[in-house]
């Protein structure tokens, strides 16, 4: 439970800074497209090291992932009601990339690196259904937070019917490329028999034998 609201304080933090490095790197881009004086160059922060080389949204995942399954009805439960908001936040900010990713476009948000994220839909399907059950009281007394699960129930429909459909695909090649290896193992089988039948020749009937 700690460990999940370090992360997801964490991130939220990490996202808050590079959104405002990125503002300001837009701001003085924009002022010199403006013909304004030459700006003081921005250089990008140093990576924090605690990301161990991944974006923000990236890492929320891999620490998701190592919660156990049965562990992680408690860790949710033990959020207070401002960190489980934060959390549905970022999963909804993943969801987005995902969906930003599935139509070709740049794979990121405001604040986030430019590197695809791939959501583990299931993980994420289950992590916010756990979260509005235990927090679901209290965040729909927010009028702010309300249109943020609608728009995390509507891209979570989104994903599972994508992925169900990308599923169903895959099964039907498999069932294409069994029936192909079936057709051709039986063809094969049988010109072997009738190969052996020639070389043996025809059988005695039992008739034959007994004489």
């Amino acid at each position: 439970g700690e460990m999940l609201a370090e992360t997801v304080a964490f991130v939220t933090r990490e996202r808050a800074r590079l959104a405002e490095e990125a503002a300001r790197q837009a701001a003085a881009a924009e002022e010199v497209e403006e013909g304004g004086t030459q700006p003081a160059v921005i250089a990008p922060s140093a990576p924090n090291p605690l990301l161990f080389g991944k974006t923000p949204l990236q890492y929320l995942l891999s620490r998701l992932q190592q919660v156990k399954a049965f562990e992680l009805p408690h860790a949710l439960s033990l959020l207070a009601m401002d960190q489980a908001a934060s959390l549905l936040q970022l999963l909804h900010a993943l969801l987005r990339a995902q969906q930003q990713r599935g139509q070709g476009q740049e794979a990121h948000l405001l604040g986030e690196q430019a590197e695809p994220v791939a959501v583990p839909i299931e993980l994420v399907s289950k992590v916010c259904i756990l979260a509005l059950q235990l927090h679901g009281g209290s965040l729909a007394h927010h009028p702010t937070l309300v249109p943020l699960m609608e728009e995390l129930r509507s891209g979570l429909r989104t994903e599972i019917r994508r992925h169900m459909d990308t599923i169903g695909f895959n099964m039907a090649c498999l069932r294409f490329v069994q029936r192909k290896i079936e057709a051709d193992h039986a063809v094969r089988f049988f010109d072997l028999s009738k190969r052996r039948m020639h070389k043996k020749g025809p059988r005695p009937s039992p008739a034959a034998a007994t004489k």
